[in-house]
């Protein structure tokens, strides 16, 4: 029960009534029922390079396809062939030969293992998106996630990207503060009750949809950057908008 409370009040009102709804819905539907909210993240990419200081011993690398480390990071054959297949990039942090955490970034659209979406974001020549990132426990406190985040920008920056877009969580405080630590900010929010075949989606803007989902590609949803001249975006492109 405390356990509980403290979550509620991480969470706030609004997201709090619903995780408890949520979990309810699972207990009571003996998991048929699901009620999952995503925020949508847009992370702003760095201009230039940010040094971070080198953690002892740990070590960030670009896996392929055919890299013999990839069961280390307990993910199932088929869905790394699934993301590679689809122009994913995974950057894996290491400590010796023991996985200390990775991150996945794709530039194309996204089919969600969590609820049956694709995620496609706009535009599509300056924006990716980020999905799977993941840090060993033993790691968490230290630089490891900074480091790999870092060596993903470098990559982003070598191909003009100017924003990662990614879906959290609203019921996981711990990874929305993550990710606002890196300068990212919420641009909007869904809500999906899954049951059987059916699915609701509630999107802010008031956009609601319900349909059955039959055998075929899942239903596109289309997540936007920030749009130019807000607040959020990249110093250098305010500067050369305020410039113009």
């Amino acid at each position: 029960m405390r356990a509980a409370l403290d979550q509620f009040r991480r969470l706030g009102a609004v997201d709090g009534i619903l995780f408890v709804l949520a979990s309810l819905l699972v207990r009571l539907s003996r998991g048929r029922v699901q009620l999952r909210k995503y925020y949508f993240m847009a992370q702003p990419v760095p201009r230039s390079a940010h040094v971070v200081a080198r953690a002892a011993g740990i070590t960030v690398e670009e896996l392929r396809a055919d890299d013999p480390r990839l069961p280390q990071l307990r993910r199932s054959p088929r869905e790394l062939e699934r993301r590679f297949l689809s122009s994913s990039r995974c950057f894996a942090a290491w400590k010796g030969s023991a996985l200390a955490g990775f991150l996945w970034f794709t530039e194309h659209e996204y089919a969600e293992d969590e609820v049956r979406i694709t995620f496609r974001v706009h535009p599509a020549d300056r924006a990716v998106w980020d999905l799977d990132v993941h840090i060993e426990p033993r790691y968490r406190l230290g630089r490891t996630f900074a480091l790999l985040w870092e060596s993903a920008f470098a990559a982003m920056q070598a191909q003009g990207t100017r924003w990662t877009l990614s879906r959290v969580s609203a019921f996981n405080a711990d990874s929305i503060r993550a990710h606002q630590r890196l300068g990212a900010r919420p641009t909007g929010w869904a809500i999906f009750v899954l049951s059987g075949r059916f699915q609701l989606v509630l999107r802010s803007g008031g956009q609601m949809k319900g349909r059955r989902l039959e055998q075929g590609p899942y239903p596109v949803m289309e997540v936007r950057a920030p749009a130019v001249g807000s607040a959020a975006q990249p110093a250098d492109e305010a500067e050369r908008v305020a410039g113009a």
